[in-house]
């Protein structure tokens, strides 16, 4: 695989916990990890309800910060506006760097048209049956089946979390980290 982003500060993992499964997440950051250091995995769900309450113990063991997400009307997705109103956040307070946002949910488009026009690279993961429109939206999109199944196929598994990355000479431009 090719490494497309030649100048970029951070990663930034965002996981829909109520759309994915907590047995994704190695294969995910093992991916992702090939683009460079991870700054920062948050996990949006309502951790009250049964469904999500695997991610509990993931969100323990890999350092991920969780994110409750209350649901005060019934019909209103809580998870979402809170991913949505923190996506917003980040991209006028934070420099551009790699957004990850794992959820097959298109109600991101908008936002995710938004990061990009901030000149974020954002990299959506989602289900292989996750709408066209949507999947063309990120920079790259990649399906949690392929992820799994190239995870499967690998002999090591790098630790997934919040780590330092291998010392690499770095140069300055413009206020980003180039590689």
């Amino acid at each position: 695989m090719e490494n497309k982003i030649q100048c970029q500060t951070y990663i930034d993992i965002r996981f829909d916990g109520e759309n994915c499964s907590p047995k994704t997440y190695k294969a995910i950051c093992n991916r992702v990890s090939l683009y460079g250091e991870i700054k920062a995995i948050k996990c949006y769900a309502n951790f009250n309800s049964p469904s999500v309450k695997p991610w509990i113990q993931v969100c323990r063991d890999y350092g991920i910060t969780p994110v409750q997400c209350d649901r005060l009307i019934k019909t209103k997705n809580t998870t979402d506006l809170t991913i949505v109103e923190n996506l917003a956040i980040s991209m006028c307070q934070e420099a551009p760097g790699i957004m990850v946002l794992v959820s097959g949910d298109s109600d991101f488009h908008s936002i995710v048209n938004h990061l990009r026009k901030k000149g974020w690279y954002v990299i959506g993961v989602g289900k292989e049956q996750s709408n066209n429109i949507y999947k063309k939206a990120f920079n790259e999109f990649w399906t949690i089946e392929e992820l799994t199944k190239a995870l499967q196929k690998k002999t090591v598994v790098i630790k997934c979390g919040v780590r330092k990355r291998p010392k690499i000479v770095i140069r300055r431009t413009g206020g980003k980290r180039c590689l």
